[in-house]
């Protein structure tokens, strides 16, 4: 990853929040290399004296493409944070699965007893 940008709106910039954010980002882009930049944003809805709510999102480049990941109201910036970067691993997993419906239909016909079933067109 060549770097990982950080936006903190309406709170102040917490040097521990802004450590935590690039060891998740470090450690995204140790499992998937072809990252390329990184974009977290952390914004404080609300009053103080009523209790704020947390918004994180977590953008990421790769070659041809960008998956973002917007995560709601949380009363933790951690949580929000936590909960962002894992909805970008899940969809960072979905494609180099390679689970596509034509492997699904070769994988279903590799099961015993599937011989019986016609191939769906």
């Amino acid at each position: 990853m060549r770097f990982t940008q950080i936006t903190i709106r309406n709170m102040r910039r917490s040097p521990t929040l802004t450590d935590h954010i690039r060891e998740v980002s470090e450690k995204l882009e140790t499992q998937y290399p072809r990252i390329t930049n990184c974009r977290v944003a952390v914004e404080a809805e609300g009053h103080q004296q009523r209790g704020r709510d947390y918004l994180a999102s977590v953008a990421v480049r790769l070659p041809g493409r960008e998956i973002v990941a917007n995560r709601h109201p949380g009363k933790d910036p951690y949580v929000a944070l936590r909960d962002a970067f894992d909805a970008v691993r899940h969809q960072l997993e979905a494609p180099s699965a390679g689970f596509t419906q034509e492997n699904a239909r070769h994988t279903a016909a590799r099961r015993p007893g599937a011989a019986s079933r016609p191939a769906a067109a």
